[in-house]
């Protein structure tokens, strides 16, 4: 059954959640600004498609057909990472820090989101470890 501290809560945690997602940004942003460089690897092919994503290509490349370059559909990685590149290059211009930033912002959102998933277990566990849902949760269990 809800409280009244069930209505208050998110409200009254906001402040915590603002100051946790700074503290993880800021670090991650340091990273990011400091050490970005060219990607290798699998990191050139996410930003070549994000690239030609944000250039309104399409997931493609261009490939030579009779010394002529010719558009063609690219399926080298799947889409998703350079699709979220993508978007973010087409906003703020196709640049490796936009990336970087780009991924600090969603490291720092995900120590946020993690951190409501846990008070919201936390919070269903303590409900249960109530003396009347612990019986109940053992009578469920034997099959009473």
């Amino acid at each position: 059954m809800p409280t009244a501290t069930d209505h208050t809560r998110p409200r009254a945690d906001a402040p915590f959640g603002v100051a946790l997602f700074f503290l993880a940004l800021l670090p991650r942003l340091y990273v990011a600004t400091r050490f970005a460089a060219e990607p290798v690897w699998d990191g050139h092919y996410y930003d070549f498609g994000a690239r030609r994503l944000a250039a309104g290509l399409g997931y493609s490349d261009d490939v030579q057909v009779n010394g002529v370059l010719e558009w063609h559909p690219w399926c080298h990685y799947p889409v998703g990472y350079s699709a979220f590149l993508g978007g973010l290059y087409r906003v703020f211009g196709a640049d490796l820090r936009v990336a970087a930033v780009g991924d600090a912002v969603t490291g720092a959102l995900l120590a946020v989101v993690t951190w409501l998933l846990a008070r919201e277990a936390l919070r269903i566990v303590s409900r249960l470890m109530h003396p009347t849902g612990v019986f109940i949760t053992v009578l469920v269990c034997v099959g009473m």
